[in-house]
């Protein structure tokens, strides 16, 4: 059995991970990272960078999912870096909940997403584009995962989607509608 100091001793490590996670990541990465997403969705129509920095407040929680979902990432832990990101996702909504004139933009990417994954086919799709353009879309993904690494995070943003757009397009997918 494990005495209590040991136990409080490891707690007291995993703490310090925790917080000194959060404090890589500065206090704009997250929202720098929307901006990024809903621009590259948009394929460049809806820059609102400045707007969302500016009405988003920091979060912890964000910036703890995001850094473990791209450590995941590029460790070549897709599922695991994906499971982050949906943590992160409700998270970073909030923090934007007063930003009012983008909010309408990532519902409506949020409906897309999640009407996508609703499909029975969704990994076929995902496959099949994968297959059709892995050169593009490796390129776009290595994007994402160099500009987060360099701290780059509204690129890092914009690359995700351009990689998500890439490998979740359909016939039926209105290009104003891309799902992060």
């Amino acid at each position: 059995m494990m005495d209590v100091g040991h136990k409080i001793e490891e707690m007291g490590s995993e703490l310090d991970h925790i917080i000194h996670e959060m404090n890589d990541l500065p206090d704009d990465a997250a929202a720098q990272w929307a901006a990024g997403l809903l621009y590259g969705a948009s394929k460049g129509t809806i820059d609102k960078r400045d707007y969302i920095v500016g009405c988003s407040w920091s979060s912890p929680i964000v910036k703890r999912q995001l850094t473990k979902a791209y450590d995941h990432y590029e460790a070549g832990e897709q599922q695991e870096g994906n499971r982050h990101m949906k943590k992160a996702e409700p998270w970073w909504r909030l923090s934007m909940a007063t930003c009012w004139k983008t909010n309408k933009h990532f519902n409506r990417m949020h409906r897309a997403k999640n009407e996508f994954f609703n499909r029975d086919d969704w990994k076929d799709i995902i496959q099949g584009n994968y297959d059709e353009n892995r050169d593009y879309i490796d390129q776009q993904w290595a994007y994402s995962l160099k500009s987060w690494d360099e701290g780059v995070y509204f690129n890092a943003g914009m690359f995700y989607a351009y990689t998500f757009a890439a490998l979740s397009k359909t016939d039926d997918m209105d290009a104003s509608q891309l799902p992060f």
